[in-house]
């Protein structure tokens, strides 16, 4: 549950819920999510579920498992060329954000785009 420490592995297995979700390399797993991860924090007053289903349908549409979900509460989704994507999703969004940040996906987004939660929500099952 170390992902920082699995960065380093030659190959690797993720689980949920005791069961084998893929296997390869980190770079592999990578390049399973669809492309850059976007996360957005919502201003005060306004939910991240409510942020995230005008997110959905404003900015869509979206390719399998890139479209916006809430995670840790914030709005988690996925873009191919994140940095270009970000303007678009301030114009449309505006004041209903503060902040945004773009990065590559680490095995933490890889585990949430094919589970669709945490790992760390994993532990608790």
């Amino acid at each position: 549950h170390l992902m920082d420490e699995a960065e380093r592995c030659d190959h690797l297995a993720l689980l949920s819920s005791g069961r084998l979700v893929v296997t390869g390399t980190p770079d592999e797993l990578k390049a399973r999510v669809g492309g850059d991860v976007i996360r957005i924090e919502p201003a005060g007053g306004i939910s991240p579920e409510e942020l995230c289903r005008q997110a959905t349908q404003a900015l869509g549409p979206w390719k399998d498992g890139a479209a916006p979900k809430v995670v840790n509460q914030h709005v988690h989704l996925e873009h191919g060329d994140g940095p270009a994507f970000v303007p678009q999703v301030a114009r449309v969004l505006g004041d209903q954000l503060a902040t945004i940040s773009v990065g590559r996906p680490t095995l933490d987004d890889v585990f949430t785009h094919l589970t669709g939660h945490r790992l760390e929500d994993s532990d608790r099952e």
